[in-house]
């Protein structure tokens, strides 16, 4: 077996195709401050395309399974991506760089048995996608969690509580209720950020005594 095979210039080319590829993916995680950043992008397409150069060569020698190890690769990037995935509250965070890390996985496959186009076409358009459809997913996850509450507001002044209530355009009021010195007010598709909001501008007051959320 010579240390240095004939086509070595065809590997360097897919391993650095393999460092490209993936650093353009790496670089858009990195930029949203996710830890699965570039250098882990670049460590698992390298190792997937590595991986599929062996088998080829496998292949060749001694007719072995090309696909064989890697399949194991494809199956076996999901631990990596499962340590990505964080749950808090009622959030799950990290599932895209999860994908992402899979997918690059894939993209390294491709190289190291030669699919350049597919490789090169996968890449553009995961960053295309990451890219594009990020203040999209963003948009659509506010408004999937925009919600009605209930806001008990406690008062000294009257005509100063429907001050307050009339400066708070930015916000769908559904129903306004008023009983001695409480107001009842119902918010409707109001996100938790929207409503934090309001409660900092009402508790901010002077007449204003207390605020509550009703359960």
């Amino acid at each position: 077996m010579e240390w240095l095979p004939d086509n070595w210039w065809e590997i360097l080319i897919r391993l650095g195709l393999a460092l490209v590829l993936s650093g353009f993916i790496g670089a858009e995680r990195a930029h949203t401050n996710h830890d699965a950043g570039l250098r882990t992008h670049i460590l698992v397409c390298l190792g997937a395309t590595g991986i599929m150069i062996m088998s080829e060569a496998l292949h060749v020698q001694f007719n072995a399974d090309v696909a064989r190890i890697g399949a194991q690769v494809v199956s076996g990037i999901g631990f990596l991506g499962a340590g990505c995935i964080l749950i808090g509250g009622n959030r799950i965070r990290g599932l895209t760089t999860a994908a992402g890390l899979w997918a690059t996985a894939c993209i390294g496959l491709c190289l190291g048995i030669g699919y350049y186009f597919v490789a090169i076409a996968m890449a553009l358009i995961i960053v295309l996608a990451m890219i594009v459809l990020h203040p999209l997913s963003i948009k659509f996850q506010q408004k999937s969690t925009a919600g009605t509450h209930i806001l008990k507001i406690g008062f000294t002044n009257r005509e100063a509580m429907q001050d307050i209530l009339g400066g708070m355009g930015n916000y769908t009021i559904a129903k306004i209720t008023y009983e001695n010195d409480l107001c009842t007010v119902k918010l409707v598709d109001c996100t938790k950020e929207d409503l934090d909001d309001a409660l900092a501008k009402i508790a901010g007051h002077e007449n204003i005594q207390s605020v509550e959320i009703a359960k």
